[in-house]
């Protein structure tokens, strides 16, 4: 596909999925993780344990209504799917929500599989204070009734300074954030010397230069607006004698 449209269409006409990267981004962060992804597995045995026993997700479902929750509003259990990272931050999340429940049932059952120590649910809670910008970014960047190329570098910018302000206090969740920033610059480092992206950012009213960190890249896609501009200007007064007619007989307001 990508051949194809270097072939086609050029190389600086060639824009990749940008969700796609996204998720390449936090998947690589995590795998770049040993001590996260043991965390998850742990995190995945419970979920796989509720999923498989009927008994135990009852006494979940039932706990949660002691404590006052209407039949409607009761919470299960996720389990991530592979091919969407935005599933693993959605099981983390769930997890953490429902962990006093979780462990209540756990402490019944001695042979069931281990709850998580204090210590890990607090790693867990420093690790999606670090993915939740980016479940934002995901479903901001999926919409299907307005246009997106615009908003990618300043998503990418407020991403990286969001990520960038977060200070864990614990190993793990330095790790990932380290593995985090390294994928961004990795993947999004020369985005701004991109031929439209830079430019779909510019034309954009709501964002303009704002979100530019590099000037002369900002420079650079100045020049090309302008440049674009110009050689508008050439075509349409080109072809402007030949219209007037036209233009002249109609009544109607565009």
């Amino acid at each position: 596909m990508v051949k194809a449209i270097y072939d086609q269409f050029g190389r600086d006409n060639h824009i990749p999925c940008f969700a796609h990267t996204i998720n390449l981004v936090v998947e690589n962060s995590i795998s770049n993780s040993e001590e996260f992804k043991q965390l998850l597995y742990k995190v995945r045995e419970v979920v796989k344990y509720f999923k498989r026993s009927t008994l135990s997700s009852d006494e979940l479902r039932k706990l949660q209504i002691n404590e006052g929750k209407k039949e409607g509003n009761v919470h299960k259990l996720i389990l991530d799917v592979k091919t969407r990272w935005n599933s693993t931050f959605y099981m983390i999340d769930r997890f953490l929500v429902l962990s006093k429940f979780v462990s209540d049932v756990l402490l019944k059952k001695p042979l069931d599989p281990e709850m998580l120590t204090a210590r890990e649910l607090q790693q867990l809670r420093e690790t999606i204070k670090l993915l939740r910008p980016f479940e934002k970014v995901t479903l901001e960047i999926s919409g299907e009734k307005y246009v997106v190329i615009s908003k990618i570098m300043p998503l990418l910018n407020c991403v990286t300074i969001e990520i960038e302000s977060i200070q864990p206090n614990l190993d793990i969740g330095i790790e990932l954030k380290r593995n985090i920033i390294a994928e961004l610059k990795k993947r999004f480092g020369k985005i701004e010397f991109l031929y439209m992206i830079p430019i779909a950012t510019i034309l954009d009213p709501r964002f303009k230069n704002l979100h530019f960190r590099d000037p002369v890249a900002c420079q650079k896609a100045i020049a090309e607006v302008k440049k674009l501009a110009k050689n508008s200007v050439q075509d349409t007064s080109s072809t402007e004698c030949s219209s007037m007619d036209e233009e002249q007989k109609t009544d109607n307001f565009d």
